[in-house]
């Protein structure tokens, strides 16, 4: 400038801030928490946005340097800002300056198509959705009938090719384009079994006079005909546990890209109504769009776009043709090992299956861990259940033990767990798209993660018989899924160093001796743990008398853990202010770091108590 002055760097790329953009709140989060100490020491102001934040919230972290936020979050609230009906309600800078974007590929490319759409109630019409559905299910039930008699006349003809012929009687199938119509036939069936529903009134027939006709299923005062195309997509080209799965009494969309839930959506134009009334789920009141925006035309408002991804360069003309950018691959710092092989494809799935499977069992047999990617929810676990079944019989135990990684609730809430076992030695993980799942895969196992996972299981181990005896509380199925989740959690790792807690009560551990204190946990972790068993059985006691849900027990048990944690990272720091770094391992644990820790655990006592009363 003509003073002299020359800013620096962060205020040139502050026009507007400079927008992180991550796959989901979880990495949006975390990132802010690593990153933000470095770009505060720097001068910087750091912020992250999560999903339902509030609009001060949301102004106050856009206002900063630098924004960690998830690209679905950064087009609602720019839809939001458009739809404002006052100043007070925009979120967004006045200008985009800098973006970000991690997993580039993903969000630029994979799902640059799909429309975020802000949308407003329609008037309430979920009882004539469930008598559509109703006619509808006959009409599907019956159709499903001719294919099995049909299949059972021809066994050696494929499935798919008579389930094909059977449907094209009554249904006009684009099954690239995901849509349908009625032949004459099923239309005729479909007007027959509508009339037969209690509610069904064809107004304009009962106005002119006349018994209704076939015509007025498209031509009356209500969509008959049109609500029942949409009933019959839901039935023919939306799958549980590959577009939507059912969680807690209602759908939700399974993003066929990533394998992520997306619970904020909702399919429109009715399907997603439909949908529900084909689960048996509350219907909710449709919606219609006012405002829609997609990822590529939305990051072209930014001033200066860049990203990074491991896997652009085979997207790299797409990147230049439609944002401009261009794709420049940094160098491993020591020669790649991994091998890529050539494609191979395969006539039939069983016999694309015999070979996972003959690949799976030359990794247990070499002790290697691998990962099996898969497409959707319900492939991951058709590769689950050929993968037990069809393994040799000296690997049953091995098979016993792959780890399943996809969408469904059970699932997703061991996410990290899963991925912490996932390298050790002979360990089988099955996942879904893995994009943004944000933990590494370390070979041999992830320490941190696998130590957490065994104080886990012993917690749960005092939690689980508070569990299977209240069925009337949790129900069968729930209480199953806390054993099964148990199980879930034991690492293929040794345990001898929690024997001495495997007691029924608390107060049947011994004092440790000078030598369990040394080769056993860390004095502050076998204080935390006892206070979270402790916990553990005092929740298990009162299950029945509070009502509480296994998830209410795990979130208590983890907390307690997090509170050692507190203490474990305090105690370290002040022994490396007293001692520096390169001495710890030298300390002797009982008459050094057991004070420290006491001391700490003490001081700390107060602050620490919410955790343990949960």
């Amino acid at each position: 400038s003509s003073s002299g002055f020359v800013h620096p760097p962060h205020m040139r790329l502050h026009v507007g801030g400079v927008h992180v953009v991550t796959v989901n709140d979880y990495l949006a989060a975390r990132d802010a928490e690593w990153m933000g100490k470095v770009y505060r020491f720097l001068g910087l102001t750091v912020g992250a946005i999560q999903s339902n934040i509030s609009i001060d919230a949301a102004k106050a972290a856009y206002s900063c340097h630098v924004t960690y936020v998830t690209g679905q979050e950064l087009c609602f609230n720019y839809l939001k800002d458009n739809t404002a009906q006052t100043a007070s309600e925009l979120m967004l800078p006045d200008i985009l300056g800098f973006a970000i974007v991690d997993e580039v590929d993903s969000i630029l490319i994979d799902e640059s198509r799909n429309p975020m759409i802000i949308s407003q109630p329609r008037a309430d019409n979920n009882q004539l959705v469930v008598t559509v559905d109703a006619a509808v299910r006959r009409l599907w039930q019956l159709i499903m009938r001719s294919v099995d008699v049909a299949v059972a006349h021809n066994p050696n003809k494929p499935r798919a090719a008579i389930e094909a012929e059977v449907k094209a009687r009554y249904l006009v199938l684009d099954t690239k384009q995901r849509s349908l119509s009625l032949s004459q036939e099923g239309m005729a069936l479909l007007f027959q079994l509508l009339a037969e529903q209690p509610g069904v009134v064809f107004r304009r027939a009962a106005r002119e006079g006349r018994p209704p006709t076939i015509m007025d299923l498209w031509e009356d005062d209500m969509p008959w005909g049109n609500m029942a195309i949409t009933s019959l997509k839901a039935y023919q080209y939306f799958n549980c546990g590959v577009q939507y799965i059912v969680r807690d009494g209602q759908v939700v969309i399974v993003d066929e890209s990533t394998g992520r839930v997306r619970p904020i959506s909702r399919y429109s134009a009715g399907l997603h109504q439909a949908i529900e009334a084909k689960e048996n789920v509350e219907v909710k009141p449709d919606s219609h769009a006012t405002a829609s925006i997609t990822f590529q035309v939305f990051f072209r408002f930014y001033q200066k776009l860049a990203g990074m991804t491991g896997t652009a360069k085979s997207a790299a003309a797409e990147f230049y043709e439609i944002y401009g950018l261009r794709v420049v691959p940094i160098p491993t710092n020591k020669p790649p090992r991994r091998k890529d092989l050539p494609l191979r494809l395969y006539y039939t799935d069983k016999d694309k299956y015999a070979y996972i499977v003959s690949v799976v069992e030359a990794c247990w047999e070499e002790g290697r861990p691998i990962l099996i990617g898969t497409s959707n929810v319900n492939e991951s676990e058709t590769v689950l259940a050929v993968l037990q079944e069809w393994c040799r019989p000296g690997f049953r135990h091995l098979a016993a033990r792959v780890q399943l990684l996809n969408a469904k609730p059970e699932n997703v809430r061991l996410e990290a767990q899963v991925v912490a076992q996932a390298g050790l030695p002979s360990a089988v993980t099955i996942a879904t798209n893995m994009a943004g799942r944000g933990t590494d895969i370390i070979l041999g196992g992830n320490p941190e993660g696998l130590t957490q996972m065994g104080l886990l299981r012993l917690i749960y181990r005092h939690l689980i018989p508070g569990l299977t005896p209240a069925p009337a509380v949790l129900g069968g199925a729930e209480a199953q899924a806390a054993a099964s989740e148990l199980d879930a959690l034991c690492p293929a790792m040794p345990l001898d160093v929690f024997n001495i807690y495997e007691v029924k009560d608390v107060q049947e551990i011994q004092p440790r001796s000078a030598a369990d204190q040394q080769n056993g946990l860390p004095r502050e972790l076998h204080l935390a743990l006892l206070a979270a068993i402790m916990l553990a059985q005092v929740g298990g006691k009162g299950l029945a008398e509070q009502g509480l849900r296994h998830d209410d027990l795990r979130a208590m048990a983890s907390a307690a853990l997090s509170a050692a944690d507190v203490v474990r990272r305090t105690t370290l720091r002040r022994l490396k202010e007293t001692y520096g770094h390169t001495k710890l391992q030298e300390l002797n644990f009982t008459a050094v770091v057991a004070p420290k820790a006491d001391t700490v655990f003490n001081e700390l006592c107060d602050s620490l108590q919410p955790y343990y009363m949960g």
